[in-house]
């Protein structure tokens, strides 16, 4: 995934990233995105992703979120 790629994503599925420098290198970065399927009810299933760069950080959301689209997709 390039970073191009990881910004379409984001923007995509309306995913919220955030950067802290002071935490652990493995947490610095985190993305919050609602789940495929998810509703705006206060019972959405939430993805948080967490990586030391950018990009990991995409991928472990893109992947999650993959995931959980493949298990919604087994029931529908």
């Amino acid at each position: 995934m390039t970073t191009e790629e990881a910004f379409r994503w984001i923007e995509q599925v309306e995913a919220q990233v955030f950067h802290n420098e002071e935490e652990t290198p493995e947490n610095k970065w985190v993305a919050v995105v609602r789940a495929p399927g998810s509703t705006p009810d206060p019972g959405d299933h939430v993805i948080l992703a967490f990586g030391e760069t950018f990009i990991e950080v995409t991928r472990a959301a893109e992947a999650q979120w993959q995931n959980h689209w493949s298990t919604l997709s087994r029931w529908h």
